[in-house]
């Protein structure tokens, strides 16, 4: 069902964002909280244009949807160190609002194996080519993946669309260009931190690009865990950016990160599952396999929010 969704008011938050992230020290073995917020070699995610991104379909669950209209919930988190949610819908914002349906208790996403950004501040483009990835696969029913089929090039999009130099860039030019432009395959375009990032694609990587735009995308609110599962059991990876900390940076296998440490920078990352057992979404990161458990994580459900707002899902 899409709806028209007047005048739903939520407060501005007032957040200060840190435009620094993505890159990961792989000379430390561990960030402290005495180094966290120094560490030279982090840096990349620049927040979206808030003007467009209050623009953009909003997805919401009935019942989230439900809470807002009666001014019973909030979709934002309260925390200062938080990436702000969407700004508030308006009566240009088509929303669509997701009816209760059955879920299973788990789902998890057949995903390629976890890449490495390596030294620049591509987070962005590699969550965006991941979610492209994984959307290709299940789209062409896919039995395995492939760098000349459905793995795509976070180079193509990050080259595009990077600002200070190799360092950052917002997830909402990475989502625009894919729907604009679309995304050459990873083999077309090979991805490579060491190349710097301003050779700008061919006509032969445009034209394969062609080949993969996607017809439009939405946003939803982190704290809407409903509508999350709901997208996620439908085959739908959500790429998002986040407050990071060091908990996230140090985390191993069978760790479910549920508390904001010492603030390290903004990071961004896609969700491709969840398991009401652990109570938490399986996140897929972009730090190479020996991060994490094997480039994995999980987040609980409900600390989501308090570190991110916006969740982007492809049409």
């Amino acid at each position: 069902m899409q709806v028209r969704l007047w005048k739903v008011l939520i407060p501005a938050l007032g957040l200060t964002i840190v435009y620094t992230a993505c890159k990961k020290d792989e000379s430390a073995t561990s960030v402290t909280s005495s180094n966290a917020q120094t560490n030279p070699k982090l840096s990349g995610v620049t927040p979206d244009d808030p003007a467009k991104l209050a623009k953009l379909p909003l997805v919401v669950s009935s019942q989230f949807y439900q809470g807002i209209k009666s001014g019973a919930r909030k979709p934002t988190s309260n925390n200062n160190t938080s990436t702000p949610p969407p700004p508030p819908p308006t009566d240009t914002t088509t929303v669509t609002v997701v009816q209760p349906a059955p879920l299973p208790s788990s789902y998890l996403l057949t995903t390629p194996t976890p890449g490495n950004q390596g030294g620049e501040g591509s987070c962005v483009a590699w969550a965006t080519a991941s979610a492209r990835s994984i959307e290709q696969y299940y789209r062409t029913n896919a039995g395995s993946y492939s760098y000349s089929t459905d793995i795509f090039s976070p180079e193509y999009i990050f080259n595009q669309i990077e600002v200070g130099g190799c360092n950052a860039s917002a997830m909402g030019d990475a989502m625009y260009l894919v729907q604009n432009q679309g995304v050459c395959t990873w083999q077309i375009m090979p991805y490579s931190s060491t190349n710097g990032c301003t050779t700008m694609p061919t006509n032969t990587q445009v034209a394969n690009a062609a080949n993969y735009k996607i017809p439009s995308y939405s946003v939803m609110y982190a704290s809407d865990i409903t509508a999350i599962k709901t997208a996620l059991a439908a085959n739908h990876p959500l790429a998002t950016t986040a407050v990071i900390d060091d908990h996230f940076y140090n985390a191993t296998a069978g760790y479910i990160w549920n508390s904001l440490g010492t603030m390290v920078t903004t990071h961004a990352f896609i969700l491709v599952g969840y398991d009401d057992s652990k109570n938490a979404f399986k996140i897929m990161n972009s730090w190479g396999t020996t991060w994490g458990d094997g480039g994995f994580l999980w987040v609980d459900y409900n600390f989501l929010s308090q570190v991110s707002g916006t969740l982007y899902k492809m049409n």
